[in-house]
C-alpha cells in the first residue's frame, strides 16, 4: 500500500528581549528544570490504493465524485449513486489503461484474459459533524441498485462489470434519529476488487 506519511514537530520557543536592562538568570545548583514538545505522526491514507496492475477510477477515467445524501425529516436516508471503474493500471509510470473486461487479454502488460471480478464492500460508517450519535444507524449498500451484504464476496463474470454503480439507503427499521438542522452527516465504506487472471 502506498501512503503519503507527513511528520509534524511542534516546539514552543520562548525568548527575552536582551537589552542593556535584562539579564538573564543564571541556572541554580541542585535545581531541576523541565521542557517539553509535542511531535505527531500524521498518514494520510489515499482515497484510491491501486494494485499492481489494477486501479478504481471514477467515470470515463476520471476522479472518483462523491454522492449525496438525502436525509428525510423522518430519519429516512437515500443516496446518490457513485460511479467506479475498474481499469488497467501499470504500477513503474502511474498510467491507466481500459477497462478490466472479463474474458478479453490485458495487452501490453504480460497478463492473459481476466477470469473474474471480485468486489467486496465494507460496512457503512457514519459521521455527524456535530457529533450526533448516529452508533444505532445502519445502511444497505446497493451495487448497481441491488443490496449487497458487507464483508462477502460478489463474484461477477459478465463484461460490463468492470463498471459498478454504488449508493446506500437507511436499513429497515433504522434511521437517524434527533437529526440536528445544520448537520452535516458522511456516509463512508470501501470497495475492495479482486481480480484472478488466467495463467
Amino acid at each position: 500500500m502506498k501512503k503519503l506519511i507527513i511528520f509534524t514537530a511542534i516546539t514552543s520557543l520562548f525568548s527575552l528581549p536582551t537589552t542593556a536592562d535584562t539579564v538573564m538568570a543564571d541556572s541554580v545548583t541542585e535545581t531541576t528544570d523541565s521542557s517539553s514538545a509535542a511531535i505527531q505522526w500524521v498518514a494520510n491514507i489515499p482515497v484510491v490504493v491501486p494494485g499492481e496492475f489494477i486501479t478504481f477510477t471514477g467515470a470515463n477515467s476520471g476522479p472518483i465524485k462523491d454522492g449525496m445524501l438525502d436525509i428525510q425529516a423522518n430519519g429516512k436516508f437515500s443516496s446518490t449513486p457513485v460511479l467506479l471503474e475498474l481499469r488497467y493500471y501499470d504500477d513503474k509510470t502511474g498510467d491507466i489503461g481500459t477497462g478490466v473486461i472479463v474474458g478479453e487479454d490485458a495487452s501490453g502488460l504480460g497478463l492473459v484474459k481476466a477470469n473474474t471480478i471480485t468486489y467486496r464492500v465494507s460496512t457503512v460508517q457514519l459521521t455527524s459533524k456535530l457529533d450526533n450519535d448516529l452508533s444505532g444507524t445502519q445502511a444497505q449498500v446497493l451495487m448497481n441498485n441491488s443490496p449487497v451484504s458487507s464483508n462477502v464476496d460478489i463474484v461477477e463474470t459478465d463484461a460490463d462489470s468492470w463498471k459498478t454503480s454504488w449508493s446506500i439507503k437507511n436499513k429497515l427499521g433504522s434511521g437517524i434519529e434527533d437529526a440536528v438542522a445544520g448537520d452535516t452527516v458522511t456516509a463512508t465504506t470501501v470497495v475492495y476488487a479482486d481480480v484472478i487472471f488466467a495463467h
